[in-house]
């Protein structure tokens, strides 16, 4: 049994089974209830180098129990390798209450000290999201890019109306030195409206243990300048903002108009 909490348990029923040598292991289990899980791992001792596989995989994983809200449908978790290499694989379709489902293939490779994240996609209601990641612990250094690509998107589900979202693009990147508290972000950001002109904004921003600086530049129609520095923000924070904008106008035709359901 696994205990949850003083008033409530969860009875957790399976089977497995065990076969080999310390040098050559296969366990097998199966998970039958409350959710349907298959369990395989395999250890072996490949020219005095330990090496590991796992996958877990199964139709449905719910929460709470009681009253599910939350699903995992067709899910994988996949591992194999050492600590010399290793690679990896989480891959699922989520349901999560308030928010849209999300399908889910996340690939990972890398060593005892590095690892990578390439291509891994997130499918979220109308757009794709792209993730690609790098991290080394020896030279303590993460990078990281998002990228989002939404086509065609009806904004009346969101309540507002009267505005076709034709396509929606953002691209964001970063590094971090965790070690040195040093940390950069850059992004890029289109949006384009049934009829209107594109919008386009390009956003930059530092921080380390001195001081945040954040500059965004807008392109026409809504050509402006915004710059902002938060200095000794850990202790007696000093702001300094600076926005400069030749003509914003809004809305961006006379034809357009924003219209909200509520």
């Amino acid at each position: 049994q696994l205990e949850l909490d003083a008033d409530n348990t969860i009875k957790l029923v399976g089977s497995g089974s065990v076969n080999g040598l310390l040098t050559d292991l296969v366990i097998d289990h199966t998970l039958s209830s409350p959710w349907q899980i298959e369990s395989d791992v395999g250890f072996k001792v490949v020219s005095g180098k330990p090496r590991v596989t796992l996958q877990n995989s199964w139709d449905k994983v719910f929460w709470p129990i009681n009253k599910p809200e939350m699903f995992w449908d067709s899910g994988i978790i996949q591992l194999a390798g050492g600590l010399d290499g290793f690679n990896a694989k989480i891959a699922g379709h989520l349901e999560i209450p308030d928010l849209p489902s999300i399908s889910v293939d996340i690939p990972v490779s890398g060593t005892f000290d590095s690892a990578v994240i390439d291509q891994a996609t997130l499918l979220v209601a109308d757009g794709t999201v792209t993730l690609n990641a790098k991290a080394n612990l020896v030279e303590d250094f993460i990078e990281w890019q998002v990228e989002y690509d939404a086509q065609a998107i009806d904004l009346e589900q969101y309540g507002i109306g009267g505005i076709k979202l034709i396509s929606n693009q953002l691209n964001v990147t970063g590094r971090s030195n965790p070690v040195e508290g040093e940390h950069n972000l850059t992004s890029d950001l289109r949006i384009e409206l049934d009829q209107l002109p594109a919008i386009e904004v390009h956003t930059v921003a530092s921080i380390d243990d001195q001081q945040i600086q954040f500059k965004q530049q807008g392109q026409d129609p809504m050509a402006y300048e915004l710059e902002a520095t938060v200095s000794e923000y850990l202790h007696n924070p000093k702001i300094k903002l600076i926005a400069e904008w030749a003509q914003i106008s809004w809305p961006i035709s006379p034809e357009f108009n924003l219209v909200s359901n509520n």
